[in-house]
Order: structure tokens, then C-alpha cells, then sequence
């Protein structure tokens, strides 16, 4: 157990589950034949025992991290109580269908799954991440998640990321007619088999500076070839995923790493690497020539179409508004409003075609609560309410405004909503509304906190050699992150992307704490 249990092979385990844990998570096909779920295993197991491992082997101030986790934990468990008062309460005195109900297992299971990657920051940090084992880190996840969607999409076998299969791959992009009926941009997206499109692609998205990074800082010529086919082979990936973050974001980092070094450069920290500009301007070519055929900026221009038909309704919108504050129609129902309100969204649902049945049928049914949905026609622009997230938004702010102050500082609760299926799919606001301000503090604060101390070491750390390409494409990697979890959400929940994010951030925190020249 001696030899077993020691710095070395402690540090190539965490290595490794940080790479393969997108590949685990692929066991959910398997799912309920074998159960528990390998990844419930490593997530509740083995990502703990490293947590101990490394206390044990590599924290020099044990007494002074015990304290601290004994102080976090009396408050964070002190607030929890209330928040699962508060919440459970919620259930029976909001206005929510049979399907939003509390669990208190799911509530802990989402903490603990918030938490554990702020605890891996302080993991990576003391392990001392090395340069070399990161640069394994991104190639090894580039390799495992890129290659399968490249092939997937290619040979047209595997899901597509929004539902049922790939049906063509990227070459039928280039002359197909898209449309929103027998060629919908979204059958023609790829994700392999991996469980989580959008995480995935959040995933390869923040990944790709870091092998920009390493492509220029090789040497070998046979390697360089090789990483920066990888990098082909990803960048192709992203359009082939097709969603509005990987497409754009193909784009968007060429373009930021290349900005980068020309500043640096400007500053005489780096040298003109012609090699390297040069594959930078041809990644930013090939992945601006395909974008206008991607299936993301075809379901994009779709999606405009149908605005700019929906908004036509706006006279129809006008007229029936009149007929709802009149009460036209009233005299007719012996449940007075409440029936009323059932005719009139089902007389005028049409104005939210765009909007997908499953929300006003499954997820919160307009026999439930038909004002509601009537408000949300009638009382809220179409540019207010075009898309789901805007929706998840109103629900949402709906049933903000029934609690009380008291009730609001605890939060409504994540399982509720999750249960229900209106649930915010951007972090930072959903974690604000399922916790309330407390628990917001205790669950994404850190984040915050350290973004900031990592911000400022940096922007003041000029003279102390701080402002180089590794550093700042780090910072720029951890900002990218947050930014896509604000946007698409699916990441600082889902452990596989928020792991990455604390790996990042532990390694830039290492480096930026260090007065080595660097």
C-alpha cells in the first residue's frame, strides 16, 4: 500500500480521470443494465480519495486546511438547513403542477457536484500541475473527444446534438437545400455518443487555445505535424458538433491566439514564429469558409426567417389583446376567468409557434395555469420571448415574485425546477434563483474571488515577467469558460467541463503565485 500510495502515481490518477472522464461518462448507454453508473463511482469515490490523497501527501498546513473546511462546512451546512426548509416548503405553497417536487437527494447531489471542482482547484494547485503533464492533459482530451466526432460524422454513425442520429455528414453541408422541414440544420449535427452536447462542445472549446499554445512552443517536426492535424481534426470537430459556441468558437480562438502573440510580440516577449502565424491564418480561413454551410448558422438564419414571419402577427397579437382586456367571450365558461384564460391561449397559441410544444404541454400545461401563458403572448414583445432560455427567464422570474424576502435569501431550490423541466440553462443565474443570494455565495463565490485574484496578479504582474503566452491564454481559457456556462449553462454542473475549469485555474494560480521567472 506504501509503494501504491504515493506523490507519483496519486498525481498520474488525477491526470488521468481529468482526461478519460468524458469517456466514462459514455457508460449512461449502458445505464440501467449496469448500475450503479461507473462515473456515480468515480465521482463519489474516487474523486474524494484524491481530495485525501493529496491532504495527506502534499498539503504542508494540514492544521490550517482542516480549520478552514471545519468553518466552510458549519456554515454551508447551517444554510443548507434553511435552504431545504425553504425549499421543500416551496413545493406546496407555489402555484406548481405534480411534476416540480423537492428532493433533498438531488439538492445535495447538485451542491456537492457545484463544490468539488473548487476543491480541485486548491488539488491541482498543490500537486503542482506541470506544463508538460497539462499539455497531455489537452491533447488527450482533444484526441478522445475530437477524433470520434470527426469520425462519427464523417462515416455518419453516432447521435446528433440536438436529437435522434446524424443523417449526412459535413460533405452533404455544400449542397443541400437546408430547411426548417425534410433538411433541418440540426439532423446533420454530430456528437458521437457522448451524453452532453453542449458540454462537450463547451469542453473542446476552451481546450483549443492551450493546443495553439503547445503547437507553438514544439520544435519536433514530426509532432508539430501530428498536433497540428489534432488541432485540424478538432477545429472540424467543432463545426461538425454545431453548436453556437464550438462553430463560433473555431473561429473566435485563431483569431484571440493570434491577437495575443502579435501583442506580445509587440511587447519583445515572443519571437516571429512564421510556421505558427501562418497555420494561425490558415485554422481562420478553413473554419470561416465552412461556416457559412454549418449546420449552426443555417439553423441560425432559420431561426431569423421565422422571426421575421412571427413578428407578421403582431396586428393579429394587437386585435386579440383588445379582446382580453374587454373579457370578450366571458359569459360563455361557469369557471369565469380561469376557463376564459384556457380559450384564449388556445385560440392564440399560434403566436408562439415558434415555441416548442413540450414547454406549455409537458413542462408547465396551460390547463394548470393558462394565465400565464396568455401573459407571456400578450404582455411580453417577441424579441422578449423568441427562444427557450428567454421562456426559462419568465418562468422563472414568475415564480420569483410569489416568495416572500426571507424565502428568496435561501432560494427556490435546483430540484424543483429540474424536476419539473423549466429550469435556467445558464449558470451563475440559475445557481442565483435555486439558492438565493446566501447560497450564491457559498456555491459560485469562489469562483468569482479567485477569477479576480488571478485578474489582478496578472494585469499587475508586468515586471515580474508575468505577461507571457502560457499565462495569459490560461486566463483567457478560464474566461471563455465562464463566459460559455453564462451563455449555454451545462458547464460549472457538469463535472467533466467545471474540472477543467479548476485544472486551468489551479495551474495559472500555481505560476501566478510564484516569483520564479517563468
Amino acid at each position: 500500500m506504501t509503494k501504491l500510495f504515493n506523490k507519483r502515481n496519486l498525481y498520474i490518477l488525477t491526470c488521468i480521470l481529468i482526461v478519460l472522464h468524458p469517456i466514462i461518462e459514455l457508460d449512461y448507454l449502458a445505464y440501467p443494465v449496469i448500475h450503479p453508473r461507473l462515473t456515480t463511482v468515480v465521482n463519489l469515490i474516487f474523486y474524494p480519495l484524491i481530495v485525501l490523497g493529496t491532504f495527506f501527501l502534499f498539503e504542508k498546513d494540514k492544521k490550517k486546511v482542516i480549520l478552514c473546511l471545519l468553518g466552510y462546512g458549519l456554515v454551508f451546512l447551517i444554510y443548507f438547513f434553511f435552504h431545504y426548509r425553504v425549499a421543500d416548503s416551496l413545493q406546496y405553497t407555489l402555484y406548481l403542477p405534480w411534476n416540480y417536487y423537492f428532493s433533498i437527494t438531488d439538492e445535495a447531489v447538485y451542491c456537492f457536484t457545484l463544490l468539488l471542482p473548487l476543491v480541485y482547484i486548491w488539488v491541482f494547485y498543490r500537486q503542482e500541475i506541470t506544463e508538460d503533464s497539462l499539455k497531455k492533459i489537452v491533447y488527450g482530451l482533444s484526441a478522445l473527444i475530437g477524433i470520434p466526432i470527426f469520425l462519427g460524422n464523417i462515416f455518419t454513425f453516432g447521435m446528433s446534438t440536438y436529437e435522434g442520429y446524424t443523417i449526412a455528414n459535413i460533405f452533404s453541408w455544400f449542397s443541400l437545400p437546408f430547411d426548417a422541414e425534410a433538411h433541418h440544420p440540426r439532423l446533420y449535427a454530430s456528437k458521437f455518443f457522448f451524453e452532453e452536447g453542449n458540454t462537450i462542445s463547451i469542453i473542446l472549446f476552451v481546450i483549443l487555445p492551450l493546443l495553439y499554445y503547445f503547437f507553438s512552443r514544439e520544435d519536433n517536426k514530426k509532432k508539430k505535424v501530428l498536433y497540428g492535424l489534432l488541432i485540424f481534426v478538432q477545429s472540424i470537430s467543432m463545426e461538425m458538433l454545431s453548436t453556437r459556441i464550438a462553430t463560433y468558437g473555431a473561429i473566435i480562438v485563431p483569431v484571440a491566439m493570434l491577437g495575443i502573440y502579435v501583442f506580445l510580440m509587440f511587447l519583445k516577449s515572443e519571437k516571429f514564429k512564421k510556421v505558427y502565424m501562418a497555420f494561425l491564418v490558415l485554422m481562420i480561413a478553413v473554419a470561416g469558409a465552412i461556416l457559412p454551410f454549418s449546420p449552426a448558422y443555417r439553423n441560425q438564419q432559420i431561426d431569423a426567417r421565422a422571426y421575421e414571419f412571427q413578428k407578421g402577427d403582431d396586428a393579429a397579437r394587437e386585435d386579440a389583446r383588445g379582446r382580453r382586456a374587454d373579457g370578450e367571450g366571458l359569459e360563455k365558461y361557469s369557471d369565469a376567468w380561469f376557463g376564459f384564460y384556457i380559450h384564449y391561449f388556445e385560440d392564440y397559441k399560434w403566436l408562439i409557434r415558434v415555441t416548442p410544444p413540450a414547454y406549455y404541454v409537458d413542462m408547465y400545461d396551460y390547463h394548470f395555469d393558462p394565465q400565464f401563458w396568455v401573459d407571456l403572448i400578450f404582455d411580453y414583445e417577441l424579441e422578449e420571448r423568441i427562444n427557450g432560455r428567454q421562456i426559462q427567464t419568465i418562468f422563472t422570474n414568475y415564480k420569483w415574485k410569489e416568495l416572500t424576502p426571507k424565502q428568496k435569501l435561501f432560494g427556490m431550490g435546483y430540484s424543483t425546477f429540474m424536476h419539473g423541466g423549466i429550469i435556467i440553462e445558464r449558470d451563475f443565474v440559475r445557481q442565483y434563483y435555486a439558492f438565493g443570494p446566501l447560497g450564491f455565495i457559498l456555491l459560485m463565490g469562489g469562483w468569482i474571488l479567485v477569477t479576480a485574484y488571478m485578474g489582478l496578479k496578472l494585469l499587475f504582474g508586468y515586471k515580474k515577467k508575468k505577461w507571457n503566452y502560457l499565462n495569459i491564454t490560461l486566463m483567457m481559457a478560464i474566461c471563455m469558460t465562464f463566459a460559455s456556462s453564462y451563455v449555454s449553462g451545462h458547464t460549472l454542473d457538469q463535472l467533466s467541463s467545471s474540472m477543467i475549469l479548476a485544472l486551468f485555474v489551479g495551474v495559472l494560480l500555481r505560476r501566478l503565485r510564484s516569483e520564479e521567472v517563468e
